[in-house]
Order: C-alpha cells, then structure tokens, then sequence
C-alpha cells in the first residue's frame, strides 16, 4: 500500500513512547484482542469501541495488529526514535496490541487520529509526561448524555500537549490511548460510548486479522501514487490488506469497488496491464468489484511510506469518470 499512510501515524506514536510512559512499568502485556460475533458485530476489549471513536472525512483507516508484525513495528521505531536501544524497542513494541488510524482529509492531508491498545498504565503515562518535561496536562469535561450518566460512563478527561508535537495525548478508557492534534472528538465519543456505524470501512477494520488492513475513502490519490498519473480509474473506495510473509517481504491484495460499472470490462483490461509490472493478477469478483493480488512489498517500503515526509503535491478525485485536480489547502 504503497504511499498510502504517512509519517503523522508512526509519529502519533512516538511522541508518547518516547518520553518512556511505557518504559516505566515492566508488567506482562494482557491480551486485548476483540472478537467479531456470529452477526458481525465487533465487541471491544474494553466495552468501548475503538473503532467507533475515529472522526468520518479520513481518506484512510488502517488497522495494525503489531503483536503480528513485530519487525516492521520495531523497524518503525528504529526509524523515528534515532539512537534508541534495541533494549527498549523491545519493551515498547511488545507493549502495542492493535492500533486503528485514520489518516488524511481533504483540507489538511497531515491530520491524523490513532487509538491503540495494549499495555497502558495510566500512572505511567502521568508519570512520564511530566511538566518539567515540556508537557502541559489539561483537563476536559466531555458532553455527556442522561443514558451516559445512568450508565456510569465516565466524561472527565485529562490530556497532554508538547511544545515538540501538534499531537495532544490521553487514556480515553482503561488500555486505549488516543492521540490527536485535536483530541476532543476523541474524548467527547469515548464519554458516551459512542455506537460503531455500520458501514463497509468499519466492518473491514473491526476485522479480526493478523494482516494490515486498510480502507481508503479517497483512492484516486493514491491510484496516482502507485500507478501514475495516465490512468482514470471510476472508483469510489478501496480496501484491502498487506500479508506478513516474512521480515522483509509483504503481499499486498486490494478490493476496488468500481462507481461505474458500465467500464468495468475495459477497466479490467487495463488495469491488468497496469499492474503486470508489479506483478499483481486482476479479477473480477461480481459487477462492481475488482481485486488485484499478488503485489509484493517490502518491509522497507512500508516503513519509507510510513516515516517519510507528509505527502506534497495535487490531489485528485474522480468525477464523471475524469480525474479532477482537487484545491491546494
């Protein structure tokens, strides 16, 4: 997935662990994976939903099981916390269950929202982001309901800022840390425990998947990213995975729903041509469904894509089966 996420989310990231909040507490991690009902349904490991607490308008939503892909979230690490030792790359990594992100709108391509999982002492986490270490604690009272209140859902909420990241920093409820530039939609959902929408893009990521998996809202951006800029391609989302097949190589299978079935047999004819070079196989699933698999990556792409520099340069979007340069915000 190749330029789809960015530096923002593995930056989200580091800005808490590397003033050493998980380094403090040498507990065993617990085990927060949910689990996805008969009727599909995802239950959360801490009764509230994560997933439900990501803002809508992304053009990205990812969900990364890092107790599956610990090389690539060590790698990530090494990457952003120059100098660190392999001591604490350990302890950190191993201390992340499942992160959800939602990445890029389209006024500010660099926004980002991330919820993770794991092991996360809240007396660390105060205890680390201390004020003689730059950071200022706030505190917020959320909006709540009558149904809310009833329900003993708390809605008093302290944060962290950092003159060094745009990114504020809580506990939102037990083992779910939220980060965000603005951190009060987060807060304000995880107080009345926000109900999961039942739309395609949660019921992809609330997925229970040892696999990457990410949906994107905006695809034709990232269609120019990997394909070039010579193809219109009529799709209105796409999801997908990236599967772990060893510490340096991926295999990378996307779902494209196409907006305009109509094009769908000269589409799949170039698009089979498009990403022969990749290596990848075209085919079509029912009528307004093309999956193309079977496109490696390396470990190394990923984490170029994820640390580099936010992305520059025009936007696009299809409209009437024509790309569209998008405004520059």
């Amino acid at each position: 997935m190749k330029k789809s996420f960015k530096n923002g989310v593995c930056g989200a990231l580091v800005a808490v662990f590397l003033v050493g909040c998980l380094l403090s507490c040498k507990t065993t991690p617990k085990n927060t994976e949910g689990v996805v009902t008969d009727g599909g349904d995802y239950v959360a490991p801490t009764e509230l939903n994560p997933i439900a607490l990501l803002s809508d308008g992304y053009s990205v939503y990812a969900r990364l099981p890092a107790q599956h892909h610990l090389a690539l979230t060590k790698e990530i690490l090494r990457e952003e916390i120059p100098n660190i030792q392999d001591g604490d790359v350990n302890l950190i990594s191993n201390r992340l269950d499942i992160v959800w992100a939602a990445q890029g709108t389209e006024e500010d391509r660099s926004k980002t929202e991330l919820i993770a999982s794991g092991s996360i002492p809240s007396i660390a986490l105060s205890g680390s982001l201390t004020k003689s270490r730059g950071w200022t604690k706030t505190k917020y009272s959320a909006p709540t309901t009558s149904k809310a209140k009833t329900l003993g859902y708390n809605n008093q909420f302290v944060y962290f800022g950092h003159p060094d990241t745009e990114f504020k920093i809580s506990l939102l409820y037990k083992d779910l840390l939220g980060l965000a530039a603005d951190i009060a939609p987060l807060l304000d959902r995880a107080a009345v425990h926000e109900v999961l929408a039942k739309n395609a893009r949660n019921e992809w990521i609330s997925r229970e998947s040892e696999d990457i998996l990410f949906f994107i809202t905006r695809p034709q951006q990232y269609l120019h990213n990997l394909l070039g800029d010579t193809l219109t391609i009529p799709t209105d989302y796409i999801w997908g995975s990236l599967k772990y097949l060893s510490d340096e190589e991926y295999d990378m299978m996307m779902f494209m729903h196409i907006s305009s079935p109509k094009t769908m047999p000269a589409l799949r004819s170039m698009l089979t041509l498009a990403f022969a070079f990749l290596g990848g196989r075209v085919e079509q699933t029912d009528e307004e469904t093309l999956v193309v698999t079977g496109v490696p990556v390396t470990q190394r792409q990923i984490v170029d894509t994820i640390t580099r520099d936010p992305v520059t340069g025009e936007h696009f979007k299809v409209v009437n089966e024509k790309d569209i340069e998008e405004d520059e915000n």
